[in-house]
């Protein structure tokens, strides 16, 4: 990965040296993801510290929900957004019953805890 990279590891770490602008972390929005985005997080965070707080290390958040009606397909990213949908339907129009609604949900789990570093920082 440092190779990738082009950067080194701890004392020999340079961000002078680091090739890509932004290294996003990727996983399933199951368990597994979320304890191996850990996982990745604390390595850079031990060894490659200066690429965080320069901003250059991001956790991609995957969908909480996704609704689907016939062959239309909706991700929603919480429980707001998914009521949203929900209340006016797939199509945009008007309401739908609840249990069409619930038939539309299906469930993915993920955490929607925030990375420390996404929080405000002063500048």
């Amino acid at each position: 990965m440092t190779q990738a990279l082009g950067v080194g590891l701890g004392t020999r770490f340079n961000i002078d040296d680091l090739r890509y602008d932004k290294i996003i972390i990727m996983t399933d929005a199951d368990v597994d993801g979320a304890h191996i985005a850990s996982l990745l997080m604390t390595f850079f965070f031990t060894q490659m510290r200066p690429m965080i707080d320069t901003g250059h290390l991001y956790l991609a958040c995957p969908p909480l929900f996704r609704l689907t009606q016939g062959a239309k397909r909706v991700y929603c990213l919480d429980e707001a957004e998914r009521d949203e949908w929900m209340a006016k339907g797939l199509g945009g129009k008007g309401k739908s019953t609840s249990a069409v609604s619930r038939a539309w949900v299906r469930w993915t789990p993920r955490t929607s805890r925030k990375p420390p570093w996404t929080r405000n920082r002063a500048s």
